[in-house]
């Protein structure tokens, strides 16, 4: 029979042998083979960001504290290569995953445990794409990543999007349901995803053009796996004391939509350097059946960046938004939010607190407001 200490010193030479075997894995030999093939020439990136946050949110009827994934800034990890191929050439690739553990996006409160366990431990894939860039002609991506109008709708200069206080605002409590108070029950209500839509183009597997910039301005153009094509021109620079961000995107989704033709959307942003901001940004969408009116959405935002503390800036905002028809004709969503973000400069991560309201008017519905309140925080590597 072995004893208990026979039994820890063959633990300790097992675990011994494996770390000496792990350490050959990885001797200076193996890595000067990678040199010789040409691989010290490729320069990797690893980086990412943890996104986590508390969250109260009450829908009028119920109310619950969850622990989410901020869904504005999901937690995930990236790895970038890029080798030079020339002085104007190189070619490169990407990864990148995310990890939303009770995403924010998809937790419920008003049945079961929509509010625990959602997404444990699944890797969603963002980004798997290789690219070449060339200074004189451009960049192209081919694979899944970000299509022209991703992003389209988020112009934004006020530090403080992190928290969820920003254009693209249905991403944060998108799967709640309003509660309709005539017929108190939530089986005709629809989601805060169903009536708060942003527009962006979002990713997809697709090859993408973007063209260099000129004078702060690019243009892009993709085509997606399945039929959808977009194309937008974005444009980022300084005019005296102002930084200014805009964009203007248009996108056929009729090839892979079955109930969307199209969309046009476009945002600005300008930064005083005193630290004053405005954002805004408006979309249409076009439905495919003959009896759905055009969804439309009108977004504002104002802010300002305060330099209060010396580990960095502290960033104020307020926004509004209107959503028109985009559920059914005649519904009008809206959603104001307000936050406060403390960005730590040195080490690039955030604390915020952030609070958002949804409102929805449907002709013979009554719901109910659904509130919500974010604490959390990101530390990005």
């Amino acid at each position: 029979m072995i004893d208990r200490e026979s039994l820890c010193r063959t633990k300790f030479w097992l675990m011994a042998g494996l770390a000496a075997s792990a350490g050959a894995i990885a001797t200076p030999a193996d890595a000067q083979v990678s040199r010789e093939t040409g691989r010290d020439k490729v320069k990797l990136t690893l980086s990412g960001h943890v996104n986590r946050a508390l969250m109260f949110a009450d829908d009028g009827k119920s109310s619950r504290t969850l622990i989410v994934d901020n869904a504005a800034a999901t937690t995930r990890f990236n790895m970038s290569a890029e080798a030079e191929v020339s002085d104007d050439f190189a070619l490169g690739a990407q990864i990148e995953t995310e990890i939303p553990s009770n995403s924010a996006s998809i937790v419920t409160i008003h049945q079961g445990n929509g509010d625990n366990n959602q997404n444990q431990t699944r890797f969603v894939e963002r980004k798997m794409e290789v690219f070449a860039a060339h200074k004189r002609l451009g960049k192209i991506w081919l694979g899944q990543g970000s299509t022209a109008t991703d992003e389209i709708v988020e112009s934004d200069l006020s530090g403080t999007t992190v928290s969820g206080n920003y254009a693209d605002a249905g991403v944060i409590g998108s799967a709640l349901v309003f509660y309709n108070t005539r017929t108190r029950s939530y089986t005709d209500g629809p989601t805060v995803g169903d009536v708060v839509v942003s527009l962006n183009g979002g990713m997809d597997d697709r090859i993408r053009y973007d063209t260099p910039t000129y004078g702060g301005f690019f243009a892009s153009a993709s085509f997606v796996s399945g039929g959808q094509g977009d194309a937008a021109l974005r444009y980022g620079g300084k005019i005296g004391p102002f930084e200014i961000a805009a964009a203007l995107g248009y996108s056929n989704v009729s090839g892979i939509n079955t109930t969307v033709e199209d969309r046009v959307v476009g945002s600005a942003a300008v930064l005083h350097e005193s630290g004053f901001n405005v954002a805004f940004s408006a979309g249409r969408q076009q439905h495919k059946a003959a009896n759905r009116d055009d969804g439309t959405s009108y977004y504002g935002k104002v802010g300002y960046i305060a330099k209060l503390f010396g580990i960095g800036p502290t960033a104020f905002a307020v926004d509004y938004g209107v959503y028109n028809d985009y559920g059914q004709n005649g519904d009008e969503a809206k959603q104001y939010s307000a936050a406060v973000v403390q960005h730590f400069e040195d080490i690039g991560s955030q604390i915020y607190v952030m609070g958002k309201a949804f409102e929805l008017d449907r002709t013979g519905a009554s719901y109910d407001d659904i509130r919500l309140l974010l604490v959390g925080g990101r530390v990005q590597f």
